[in-house]
């Protein structure tokens, strides 16, 4: 149960971290960083 829950809690931590880059993602490309919107899309990639 416990292993359960801590899933759980890694998850979410995950999906908030993803939306966290996500955020970073569009601030970028709106200030024409390319290369950073490529890292951060990549980075939210990979934690979902």
């Amino acid at each position: 149960m416990l292993l359960l829950i801590t899933s759980q809690i890694l998850t979410q931590s995950n999906d908030d971290k993803a939306k966290s880059y996500f955020l970073k993602t569009k601030s970028s490309y709106n200030s024409n960083n390319y290369t950073k919107t490529i890292e951060y899309l990549n980075s939210a990639e990979q934690l979902l």
